[in-house]
């Protein structure tokens, strides 16, 4: 994903030497922006940030996120998870979730850099294929195209990352 993204830079609106933040920057943004509420308590600011990531690895737009959110705390997350994405961007920054999520949308968005990095990437091999979570799976399906010329390499039964949004059943897909 860091490669497509830096190859296709300007394809994504963002600037040659953009920043890439990590679990603790991200955290640390989450923070700054996160009512008062949440921003002292570290369980509740963790679980804001596992969220937000979920969200992501679901391919779910901040808008998206905001109409379908129940209750007032996720109305509160999914606000906090706006003004997070917002601050990235006013940041020229991206987080490891975007590392997916950005190539994801750009090749679903624009057809013909699809197909140039169909054409470059022929063959692929994915080692643990049973802790892929969604977008990680859409990523796949659009590098390879319809010749779906890639290798798994997994054992749905050591699927250890659900937590995380893997999903064991792309095995089956």
């Amino acid at each position: 994903g860091l490669h497509i993204i830096r190859t296709e830079y300007q394809a994504l609106n963002l600037p040659k030497n953009f920043s890439l933040f990590d679990a603790q920057d991200s955290l640390q943004l989450l923070k700054d922006l996160a009512p008062e509420a949440i921003a002292h308590d570290k369980q509740r600011l963790l679980q804001a940030q596992t969220l937000i990531s979920n969200w992501k690895n679901q391919g779910q737009s901040e808008q998206t996120v905001m109409e379908q959110a129940s209750g007032a705390d996720e109305h509160i997350i999914a606000k906090l998870y706006s003004q997070y994405q917002h601050t990235l961007t006013a940041c020229n920054a991206l987080d490891f979730d975007d590392l997916i999520l950005k190539p994801t949308q750009l090749l679903q968005q624009k057809p013909h850099i699809q197909t140039k990095w169909q054409q470059k990437i022929r063959y692929l091999l994915i080692d643990e294929y049973q802790d892929t979570n969604e977008i990680q799976y859409q990523l796949i399906r659009l590098l390879t195209g319809v010749r779906a010329r890639f290798t798994a390499v997994g054992d749905d039964d050591q699927s250890i990352y659900a937590w995380r949004g893997a999903c064991p059943h792309n095995m089956s897909k």
